[in-house]
C-alpha cells in the first residue's frame, strides 16, 4: 500500500512540475541597440538555442547560461521587469503560432538607465524551429 501511494505522490509531483509545452528554437536573426552594452555581444547569440518551457501563466527562457521567468501579460506574450538602483531590466518575448505549433519566438533584453540620462540599451533575438 504504501509502494501505491508513493508512486501516485511521484506521478502527481512529476506532473505539476513538467512544463505544459517544452520547445527549443534556433536564433536566426539578432538586432541591437549601438550602444556597447549589447552591440558587441550580439553576434554571439546567432545559431544558438533558445529554449522555451511554456506553463499555464508563465515561460521560462534559456539561452546559453542566461534563464528568465516571465510572466503572461497577454495571448503569447510575456514580460518580466528587474529594477535596482541604476538601471531597470525589462524582458519580453512574444510567440508566434501556425495552427497551434509555435513556429517562432521574439526576445528581447531591454536596459533601461532610472538616473542621468536615462539611456537605453536593447537585444532582440529572432528564434525560429529547426
Amino acid at each position: 500500500m504504501k509502494h501505491v501511494l508513493l508512486l501516485i505522490v511521484t506521478a502527481i509531483g512529476f506532473a505539476i512540475a513538467r512544463p505544459a509545452v517544452a520547445q527549443t528554437l534556433k536564433v536566426s536573426s539578432v538586432d541591437a541597440s549601438d550602444d556597447k552594452v549589447f552591440h558587441n555581444e550580439a553576434g554571439q547569440y546567432l545559431g544558438h538555442n533558445l529554449i522555451l518551457d511554456v506553463y499555464d501563466n508563465s515561460v521560462t527562457v534559456k539561452i546559453d547560461k542566461h534563464t528568465e521567468v516571465l510572466k503572461l501579460i497577454a495571448d503569447d506574450a510575456y514580460k518580466a521587469t528587474e529594477e535596482n538602483d541604476t538601471e531597470t531590466y525589462i524582458y519580453t518575448l512574444t510567440i508566434h503560432k501556425t495552427v497551434g505549433v509555435t513556429t517562432s519566438a521574439d526576445f528581447e533584453m531591454r536596459i533601461q538607465e532610472n538616473k542621468g540620462q536615462r539611456r537605453v540599451a536593447w537585444l532582440k533575438l529572432i528564434a525560429k524551429r529547426f
